[in-house]
């Protein structure tokens, strides 16, 4: 993992700042551990990240004096009082040339980022001092994915490809054998792979027939659950990591039919959303080495195609969300995303993150999900594409 002075100095430069300024209360900040471990700071800090590479602290004395027995890597500037720490504070963001960048998000959408508190901006911002968000920067870091990591998605995603086969075969032989099969048991199946295989999941997958698939975050439980015969249309959608410290989440959605012809309806929709996903990746194909590419740009792309063939009033979430290793499969990056929010933050080298268009109409529910990183500027599909609906035999 690079030192995080370096990364800082990478990303503001190429966000044209001219400094980042971290503001925390109490250790709160989610890269204070990067920067200090788990020292208990428990007064407001200022952490003034320099586009040269530099660091400077602005630390309550009690705080300051913890920081530099600790070996601290950084210039340590302490205050004492409210008014002797405002004083300081105008004192070194003067030095800064160029936008300071800050957790800040306009209209408060992108709430993962809207760290920095508001009177501190708003006094920065009275003083004269030019702040702009420093969201892309934030999330880049925050999602940022090294070679070891895309290795563990990548094995993630073959692991999941060949756990849905196994799901749409238990299906078949369920079917073929009792006449049906069930969601829960598919699911319970799932979980009992997972664990035998060594990933880790923050819930349990969803397994839909189309009529539950209606709601996109359905999902079997014990009191509630349907059976699944021959005919049925199937929403699969499985996330997973392996338990191995520092490993990235994979995190696909496939149909299937339990039969050898699905409907027209079926076929049609599927269609739909297979051309919505392939523009949305042909659009970051021809667009992410050219130029900056937000997150809100990529949603539109895929949500008009879906809205041009009449179904734009049953897509009800965003296109996709960003991916990591954090705790669930939602990493904290930017997301595809001009629906829930309106998402300027960039997509950036180095993340990864999910491209999942779905209808959900009133006769039956269909998703796709597929993940792509961003590696040397290029997106690239990481757990492929599903070309057609699965036929699951079941005579």
């Amino acid at each position: 993992m690079k030192d995080i002075r370096t990364e800082m100095k990478e990303w503001i430069g190429s966000l044209g700042g001219g400094a980042y300024l971290l503001v925390d209360y109490e250790g709160r900040h989610p890269l204070l551990p990067r920067l200090q471990g788990h020292l208990n700071l428990t007064r407001k800090s200022f952490f003034l990240f320099g586009k040269d590479g530099s660091l400077v602290v602005l630390a309550q004395a009690l705080d300051a004096s913890l920081l530099s027995s600790s070996g601290f890597k950084g210039k340590i500037v302490p205050y004492r009082t409210w008014r002797e720490q405002l004083d300081l504070l105008l004192l070194l963001t003067a030095k800064v040339e160029g936008p300071i960048l800050m957790d800040i998000s306009e209209n408060g959408s992108l709430m993962p980022i809207s760290l920095a508190d508001y009177g501190t901006v708003r006094f920065l911002i009275d003083q004269g001092r030019d702040i702009r968000s420093a969201a892309s920067l934030l999330s880049t870091i925050l999602s940022h994915i090294d070679e070891e990591g895309s290795c563990s998605q990548r094995k993630a995603a073959s692991f999941l490809l060949e756990a849905k086969d196994r799901a749409f075969s238990l299906i078949g032989r369920d079917i073929q054998n009792h006449g049906e099969s069930d969601e829960l048991h598919v699911q319970r199946f799932l979980m009992d792979l997972f664990e035998k295989e060594g990933y880790v999941t923050d819930e349990p997958p969803i397994v839909a027939i189309g009529t539950n698939a209606r709601s996109p975050h359905y999902a079997p439980t014990e009191a509630c659950h349907s059976r699944i015969r021959k005919g049925d249309l199937i929403l699969v959608d499985l996330w997973a990591k392996s338990r191995i410290e520092g490993s990235i989440y994979a995190d696909i959605t496939w149909m299937a039919y339990a039969g050898d012809d699905p409907s027209d309806a079926y076929r049609r929709r599927f269609s739909i959303l297979r051309e919505a996903s392939d523009s949305c990746f042909a659009f970051l194909k021809e667009n992410l080495p050219r130029r900056p590419v937000r997150g809100f740009e990529a949603d539109r792309v895929t949500r008009d195609h879906i809205a041009q063939a009449g179904y734009g009033d049953y897509f009800t979430h965003r296109t996709g969300h960003s991916i990591a290793g954090d705790e669930g499969p939602h990493g904290r990056g930017t997301n595809l995303d001009d629906y829930e929010t309106h998402d300027e933050r960039i997509l950036m080298d180095g993340t990864s993150f999910s491209i999942e268009p779905g209808i959900y109409a009133p006769d039956f529910g269909m998703r796709l999900e597929t993940d792509v990183a961003i590696i040397e500027g290029v997106p690239r599909i990481i757990a492929g594409r599903q070309e057609e609906i699965v036929r699951i035999k079941v005579e």
